[in-house]
Protein backbone atom coordinates (compact mmCIF):
# COMPACT_ATOMS: atom_id res chain seq x y z
CA UNK A 1 0.00 0.00 0.00
CA UNK A 2 1.21 3.49 -0.81
CA UNK A 3 -0.84 5.30 1.81
CA UNK A 4 2.03 5.07 4.28
CA UNK A 5 3.67 7.93 6.09
CA UNK A 6 5.93 8.42 3.05
CA UNK A 7 2.95 9.90 1.24
CA UNK A 8 2.55 12.28 4.23
CA UNK A 9 -1.22 11.96 4.07
CA UNK A 10 -2.02 13.36 7.52
CA UNK A 11 -5.29 11.43 8.17
CA UNK A 12 -3.51 8.13 7.50
CA UNK A 13 -0.63 9.16 9.77
CA UNK A 14 -3.00 10.08 12.59
CA UNK A 15 -4.97 6.85 12.13
CA UNK A 16 -1.84 4.73 12.28
CA UNK A 17 -0.39 6.70 15.19
CA UNK A 18 -3.56 5.82 17.09
CA UNK A 19 -3.10 2.13 16.32
CA UNK A 20 -5.19 1.83 13.18
CA UNK A 21 -4.23 0.39 9.84
CA UNK A 22 -2.63 -2.90 8.91
CA UNK A 23 0.90 -1.55 9.29
CA UNK A 24 1.59 0.63 12.28
CA UNK A 25 4.79 2.07 10.82
CA UNK A 26 4.31 5.45 12.41
CA UNK A 27 3.90 4.28 15.99
CA UNK A 28 6.61 1.66 15.51
CA UNK A 29 8.97 4.55 14.73
CA UNK A 30 8.42 5.99 18.22
CA UNK A 31 11.35 4.13 19.72
CA UNK A 32 11.51 6.07 23.01
CA UNK A 33 8.38 4.46 24.42
CA UNK A 34 9.64 1.02 23.38
CA UNK A 35 12.92 1.56 25.24
CA UNK A 36 11.11 2.94 28.27
CA UNK A 37 9.07 -0.28 28.44
CA UNK A 38 12.21 -2.38 27.96
CA UNK A 39 13.94 -0.51 30.80
CA UNK A 40 10.99 -1.36 33.05
CA UNK A 41 12.12 -5.00 32.83
CA UNK A 42 15.82 -4.88 31.96
CA UNK A 43 18.50 -2.73 33.55
CA UNK A 44 19.71 -0.18 31.03
CA UNK A 45 23.30 -1.28 31.66
CA UNK A 46 22.40 -4.60 30.03
CA UNK A 47 21.11 -2.93 26.85
CA UNK A 48 23.50 -1.95 24.08
CA UNK A 49 21.92 0.16 21.36
CA UNK A 50 23.52 0.05 17.93
CA UNK A 51 22.77 2.40 15.08
CA UNK A 52 23.20 1.18 11.52
CA UNK A 53 24.94 4.46 10.66
CA UNK A 54 27.63 3.70 13.25
CA UNK A 55 28.12 0.20 11.87
CA UNK A 56 28.62 1.67 8.40
CA UNK A 57 31.08 4.36 9.48
CA UNK A 58 33.04 2.38 12.09
CA UNK A 59 32.31 -1.37 11.93
CA UNK A 60 35.46 -2.36 13.85
CA UNK A 61 34.77 0.14 16.63
CA UNK A 62 31.15 -0.96 16.94
CA UNK A 63 32.17 -4.62 17.13
CA UNK A 64 34.87 -3.85 19.73
CA UNK A 65 32.32 -2.06 21.94
CA UNK A 66 29.79 -4.84 21.47
CA UNK A 67 32.29 -7.58 22.36
CA UNK A 68 33.33 -5.61 25.44
CA UNK A 69 29.74 -5.02 26.52
CA UNK A 70 28.98 -8.73 26.16
CA UNK A 71 32.12 -9.67 28.07
CA UNK A 72 33.56 -11.51 25.10
CA UNK A 73 37.25 -11.78 24.38
CA UNK A 74 38.39 -9.35 21.73
CA UNK A 75 38.42 -10.84 18.27
CA UNK A 76 40.09 -9.05 15.40
CA UNK A 77 37.96 -9.26 12.29
CA UNK A 78 39.46 -9.35 8.82
CA UNK A 79 38.86 -6.14 6.85
CA UNK A 80 36.73 -8.05 4.32
CA UNK A 81 34.38 -9.02 7.18
CA UNK A 82 33.83 -5.37 8.11
CA UNK A 83 32.39 -4.11 4.85
CA UNK A 84 28.84 -2.87 5.28
CA UNK A 85 26.79 -1.68 2.36
CA UNK A 86 23.27 -0.52 1.83
CA UNK A 87 21.93 -3.02 -0.65
CA UNK A 88 18.55 -1.50 -1.45
CA UNK A 89 18.19 1.34 -3.88
CA UNK A 90 15.30 3.71 -3.36
CA UNK A 91 14.03 6.67 -5.27
CA UNK A 92 14.88 9.98 -3.61
CA UNK A 93 12.41 11.21 -1.03
CA UNK A 94 10.34 14.26 -1.94
CA UNK A 95 11.49 17.40 -0.15
CA UNK A 96 7.98 18.02 1.13
CA UNK A 97 7.85 14.50 2.55
CA UNK A 98 11.23 14.93 4.27
CA UNK A 99 10.06 18.25 5.77
CA UNK A 100 6.85 16.63 7.01
CA UNK A 101 8.69 13.67 8.54
CA UNK A 102 11.24 15.90 10.27
CA UNK A 103 8.51 17.92 11.92
CA UNK A 104 6.41 14.86 12.72
CA UNK A 105 9.21 12.86 14.36
CA UNK A 106 11.06 15.76 16.05
CA UNK A 107 9.35 15.31 19.44
CA UNK A 108 9.79 11.54 19.28
CA UNK A 109 13.50 11.86 18.46
CA UNK A 110 14.00 14.33 21.31
CA UNK A 111 12.40 11.77 23.64
CA UNK A 112 14.57 8.98 22.25
CA UNK A 113 17.72 11.02 22.85
CA UNK A 114 16.60 11.64 26.44
CA UNK A 115 15.69 7.98 27.07
CA UNK A 116 18.90 6.59 25.53
CA UNK A 117 21.04 9.29 27.15
CA UNK A 118 23.06 9.66 23.97
CA UNK A 119 23.14 11.56 20.73
CA UNK A 120 21.36 10.17 17.71
CA UNK A 121 23.00 9.71 14.32
CA UNK A 122 23.04 12.90 12.31
CA UNK A 123 21.10 11.23 9.50
CA UNK A 124 18.13 10.86 11.85
CA UNK A 125 18.00 14.59 12.48
CA UNK A 126 18.22 16.14 9.02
Amino acid sequence: RYDTVASHDAPVVVERWNGGGPLDVVRDGAYASQFERLYDFVDRNRVHVLFFEDVVTDPAGVLDKLQSMLGLPSFEFAPRDLVVTKSRSRPPMLGSTRTFLRAFYAPSLASLRRVLRRDLPEAWLY
